[in-house]
């Protein structure tokens, strides 16, 4: 007599899923970089509330560049405790330079920042922020 074997069920892994949503506001990113030195911050909730308020200084100025291209580009800049601009540069290219330079006219323009409330330590503040550039 032949006894029948079965094969075990073969279970596929399930990939995870990932919900995309388009991103439509901009979001200052303040970069932190490791140092060694042991830093006050200052008030985290002040320090929230300073970056949201770059955020919407820079969306009013906003440069839009006559291209139909769209992309994204990643600005670096640091401002100081009085809002003065003093570095700026392309930290991640949208792979136009029309858009990449339209960001960086963009930070130009919104220079002055405003100035760093007193909650926060006094010392430049280095910020990331992507510019999206859509046709409509």
């Amino acid at each position: 007599e032949i006894e029948e074997i079965k094969p075990e069920p073969v279970v596929e892994p399930v990939p995870p899923q990932v919900a995309t949503l388009e991103q439509v506001e901009q979001i200052a990113v303040e970069e932190k970089r490791a140092t060694g030195v042991a830093r006050k911050g200052g008030d985290a909730t002040a320090h929230s509330l300073y970056l949201g308020k770059l955020r919407t200084h820079l969306e009013k100025r906003k440069v839009n560049p006559r291209t139909r291209q769209i992309g994204t580009a990643i600005v670096r800049f640091t401002v100081d405790a009085t809002g003065q601009l003093l570095t700026r540069e392309i930290a991640l290219s949208s792979g136009n330079k029309q858009l990449d330079e339209a960001a960086l006219a963009s930070v130009e323009r919104a220079a002055p920042f405003p100035a760093m409330p007193n909650e926060i330590e006094k010392e430049p503040l280095v910020v990331s922020v992507p510019f999206r550039f859509t046709v409509r």
